[in-house]
């Protein structure tokens, strides 16, 4: 008799998992691609304007100004403005900005 599929893919996770737990976590890059979200941030706004009307999309505006928010708290600097580089202290007054819908 065949054995479930079920309980192979449950023996391969536990497998899998065994494995695993003694390995180093791997890095996880946390870099902000500022082009790249500003290019999600526009594509959010062209897809709002056209959607406007469906209740999917009414939370658009919202995730648009959370994403600006984001940018503009960490990357933001008064030298560079959206360069790298961490070592650049930001103004009070960008560190505070708030979008709001």
């Amino acid at each position: 008799m065949k054995r479930p599929v079920r309980l192979t893919i449950a023996d391969a996770k536990r497998k899998m998992l065994t494995a695993r737990i003694p390995r180093q976590t791997p890095y996880v890059d946390t870099t902000m691609y500022v082009s790249a979200n500003a290019d999600v941030v526009s594509a959010i706004s062209d897809a709002h304007a056209v959607f406007w009307m469906c209740s999917l999309w009414k939370q658009l505006p919202h995730v648009r100004l959370k994403t600006l928010d984001r940018m503009l708290r960490e990357v933001w600097s008064d030298l560079r403005g959206f360069g790298t580089g961490s070592e650049v202290p930001r103004s009070k007054a960008h560190s505070t900005i708030r979008c709001s819908a």
